[in-house]
């Protein structure tokens, strides 16, 4: 039987509070949980280092102190969410710049063992747990640690230490190159539409969250942020007028049945809480009325129309499954933030391309 490997995966934080100083804190076991009834056990360590020697001045004072971890930054290249970007005719050099802990730092460690290479499942698995480890100090110990460094994975190795896994994706993009007449044209039309848009305030709600996905490396959260985004510009709805004449028929016999209880009775409580759910009842579900949102879209024909529809409600009914059962596979993750962004930036170009028609043509 092949033995298994030790691994470590780190998350290196900036602190704000002063920390005891070259402490190690294990805590047992955890179960982490990477593909659907598939777990691995996993020892939590978190390792304070030593503090900075002004408290009130974040300089970059080094340590020689904990494993060197890449810095997370990626010298000479465009970087955008989780990916290098590279047009197909530039040669790039990639190095990456290794480090140690600085002071005012901490390194939170996940500690496992794993036969073979570790899957991309898994790595977002330790990702994710690391992230919530940090948002859970900050939290119980009022601190506000940062990530100072991408979460690596460390293979632990008898002889040498260790050997560091550190890395981006490489995504060939073709390079426009812009000219004075394309800004020009384009103004405008941005203007008009966070002015104009028929979304009103929410449409600059959905390009702020449409924005912070460029950023974002967790590929969770940036699909998230497009869901919502995408949810922020559906209209909220009636539903069909034979259900809501239903709806208002019970409505009066609820208000009938009401009026023989005392308010301020458990009963009557019930009843009141029954009737406000009936006037959210009225209106469509956020599933629907995200339906609704590409049923509508400007442009599309009726072919187009549907094909959007049964898009966005599968990206939305993957969103209600990674919010409720928090997992969705990284493989299916991958694509599904795709489609979620290309689904939001159809509503986006085509909200730009309506208000855009107000212009008028210069003479």
């Amino acid at each position: 039987m092949p033995e298994s490997d030790e691994y470590v995966a780190i998350l290196r934080c900036q602190t704000w509070n002063v920390w005891p100083e070259k402490v190690g804190i294990e805590h047992r076991t955890l179960q982490i949980e990477y593909a659907e009834a598939t777990s691995i056990a996993a020892r939590l360590l978190l390792i304070s280092y030593v503090n900075r020697t002004e408290p009130a001045r974040y300089l970059n004072e080094e340590t020689g102190l904990g494993p060197l971890i890449w810095d997370g930054v990626t010298r000479g290249l465009h970087r955008v969410r989780d990916t290098v970007l590279k047009a197909p005719e530039d040669e790039v050099e990639v190095a990456w710049q290794h480090r140690n802990a600085q002071r005012g730092e901490v390194d939170i460690c996940l500690n496992f063992r794993f036969e073979g290479e570790v899957p991309p499942d898994v790595l977002e698995a330790l990702r994710a747990t690391a992230f919530a480890v940090m948002s859970l100090l900050n939290l119980e110990v009022q601190d506000y640690l940062t990530p100072a460094a991408p979460v690596q994975l460390r293979k632990v190795l008898p002889a040498s230490g260790g050997q560091m896994a550190s890395g981006v994706l490489l995504n060939v993009q073709n390079r426009l190159t812009l000219n004075k007449e394309t800004l020009e044209h384009v103004l405008p039309r941005i203007s008009v539409a966070l002015s104009s848009s028929e979304y009103g305030g929410k449409f600059r709600v959905a390009l702020e969250l449409y924005a912070a996905h460029f950023n974002e490396q967790q590929a969770r959260v940036r699909f998230l942020l497009l869901v919502i985004a995408i949810e922020s510009l559906a209209s909220s709805t009636q539903k069909h007028e034979v259900a809501v004449t239903l709806l208002e028929d019970w409505q009066r016999e609820l208000n009938d049945e009401m009026l023989r209880h005392d308010p301020s009775t458990e009963k009557f409580k019930s009843l009141e809480a029954l009737s406000r759910e009936l006037s959210f009842r009225a209106e469509d579900s956020i599933r629907s009325q995200v339906r609704k949102l590409f049923a509508r879209l400007d442009g599309a024909d009726k072919n187009e129309s549907e094909q959007l529809q049964r898009r966005a409600l599968r990206v939305y009914d993957k969103r209600s499954i990674l919010v409720h059962d928090g997992y969705l596979p990284d493989g299916e993750l991958s694509g599904l933030e795709r489609e979620a962004r290309e689904l939001l930036e159809k509503v986006l170009i085509s909200a730009v391309a309506q208000t855009a028609r107000a212009i008028p043509n210069p003479a």
